[in-house]
């Protein structure tokens, strides 16, 4: 195995190479079900209650404002988790593309492949699972 193998290893981080699809996907329909619906009805409700007096004309005018602009906000990231999650398998994207480009340089060949993957764990895998990047150097 050359240098570059350990480089990589410990350069990439989970980001690297993985995108949360479906945690993506399920921020976004709880987003919609549990807070966006409800301000909806909540707006609705504004929208159809009689007010009297100038107080009360005030208080559901402040009332409709404020779910108005939470409205505007949780909008704003339904709309922002989609494009981040695309930027994100982008790069992810990349980082596999460089990978592949580059994996022929990073193993000699060895007649002993059950040797490398020993080595593998224990040199990579079992202290990425066992300590910090920091400790494991």
């Amino acid at each position: 195995l050359t240098p570059e193998v350990y480089t990589t290893f410990w350069a990439l981080k989970l980001e690297d190479v993985y995108v949360p699809v479906k945690r993506y996907e399920e921020e976004v329909s709880e987003i919609n079900e549990k807070e966006l619906k409800p301000l909806e009805h909540q707006l609705s409700v504004l929208r159809s209650t009689p007010t009297y007096g100038a107080a009360n004309i005030e208080k559901a005018e402040e009332d409709m404002a404020r779910c108005k602009k939470q409205r505007a906000v949780l909008q704003d990231l339904m709309k922002a988790l989609p494009q981040e999650m695309e930027g994100m398998q982008k790069h992810v994207d990349q980082v596999r593309a460089r990978l592949e480009r580059e994996m022929n340089s990073y193993f000699t060949p060895v007649s002993n492949k059950k040797g490398i993957a020993a080595w593998l764990v224990q040199e990579c895998v079992m202290p990425r699972l066992l300590c910090s990047p920091e400790d494991a150097l």
